[in-house]
C-alpha cells in the first residue's frame, strides 16, 4: 500500500510539473492535481504539506468560480485537514461551505453530500455532540443507501463503524 502511494504520488508530482510547463497555474486540471498530491500527502501523515497542495487547489477553484462543484471538493479536503489537526470550528465551517456548494451542484442526495456528512458526524462525535454525530452518520449512510453505493464500499463501512463508535461511546458518557 505504501509503495502504491508513494508510486501515486511521483506520478502527480511529475504531472504537476508538466502543468506548470504547459499550462497557466490557474487551470483546473493544476487544482485537481494539487489536491490528489494534498489527499496523498494528508494520508502519508505530512499534514502542513497537504494543508499547502489543498489551499493552492482551493486558490485556483476560487479563481473560477466559488461556486463550482469543485471548489466544494477544495473545500471538503481543508476540512478534513481541519479535522486531523483538531481544528475542529473550521472544519465544521468548511464542510459547510463545501455542503452549501454541493447540494446547489449535485442537491442532497448525491455521494459526495454523503461523504460531507460523514465528515461532520466525525467532527461532531469528536466534540462529544453524539446527538448530532449520529444524526449526520444517519444522513450519510441514508444518502449512500439511495444512491446504490455498494454497502462493502470502504465509505459505507467506515460510515456504520463510526455510527456504532458513537453509539457506545454515548452510553459509556452516561
Amino acid at each position: 500500500r505504501l509503495d502504491d502511494e508513494n508510486r501515486a504520488m511521483n506520478y502527480f508530482e511529475k504531472c504537476y510539473r508538466m502543468q506548470r510547463k504547459v499550462l497557466n497555474f490557474d487551470c483546473p486540471d493544476v487544482a485537481a492535481t494539487k489536491s490528489e498530491i494534498g489527499i496523498l500527502l494528508l494520508r502519508q501523515g505530512k499534514i502542513d504539506k497537504a494543508f499547502h497542495a489543498f489551499q493552492d487547489a482551493l486558490r485556483i477553484r476560487h479563481g473560477l468560480t466559488e461556486d463550482h462543484y469543485e471548489t466544494g471538493y477544495s473545500l471538503y479536503h481543508l476540512a478534513l485537514y481541519y479535522t486531523v489537526k483538531r481544528k475542529y470550528t473550521d472544519a465544521i465551517e468548511c464542510f459547510d461551505k463545501a455542503l452549501e456548494v454541493g447540494v446547489e451542484t449535485f442537491g442532497s442526495e448525491h455521494p459526495f453530500i454523503a461523504d460531507i456528512h460523514n465528515g461532520i458526524g466525525t467532527v461532531n462525535a469528536r466534540n462529544c455532540k453524539f446527538d448530532a454525530a449520529k444524526k449526520a452518520f444517519s444522513r450519510a449512510l441514508k444518502i449512500y443507501e439511495k444512491c446504490r453505493v455498494n454497502p462493502q464500499n470502504y465509505r459505507v463501512i467506515r460510515c456504520k463503524n463510526d455510527l456504532d463508535r458513537v453509539q457506545r461511546e454515548e452510553t459509556l458518557c452516561v
